[in-house]
């Protein structure tokens, strides 16, 4: 028959033993669960700069949009006549007039359309960013359940 201290000594290092393997379970979950999350927030901080990058294109074609709208409205002013006949403004064709017209017409359509698909670009990479935010949340959650 086992002595009583030595049946407490066999009991306490059975419970360690269960105790131990538990935590080693459970740490290869965990080690998986943190390398999910930083492959995680490391997708989420290249989506981030590329939002911003899009973001940066999407303002500096915005400001050539302006400025060839605002050529655009000079254009049409009237010029102001010459005083004393110092200089006369030369004759222009008419073909040439409607062609340049027409031109700054498409660069501001394309200009338009190139806002839209950045603009559209921002949106998915947005959506692809709370998506990423909402795994790792997920697995935080489940990182603190098999804590506790």
């Amino acid at each position: 028959m086992i002595k009583p201290m030595l049946w407490l000594k066999v009991v306490g290092l059975l419970i360690l033993s269960f105790y131990f393997s538990t935590i080693s379970a459970q740490q290869p979950g965990q080690l998986i669960i943190e390398s999910q999350i930083k492959e995680l927030e490391a997708s989420l901080l290249r989506t981030t700069q590329n939002q911003q990058s899009v973001f940066q294109q999407f303002q500096m074609l915005q400001e050539i949009r302006r400025f060839e709208v605002a050529q655009d409205s000079l254009a049409a002013l009237p010029q102001p006549p010459q005083t004393g006949g110092v200089l006369t403004p030369p004759i222009l064709d008419y073909d040439e007039v409607v062609r340049a017209k027409q031109d700054r017409q498409r660069k501001l359509q394309q200009y338009t359309m190139d806002l839209e698909v950045l603009y559209q670009r921002f949106q998915e990479l947005e959506s692809e960013k709370r998506m990423i935010m909402e795994q790792i949340d997920l697995l935080n959650r489940q990182r603190r359940q098999k804590v506790e």
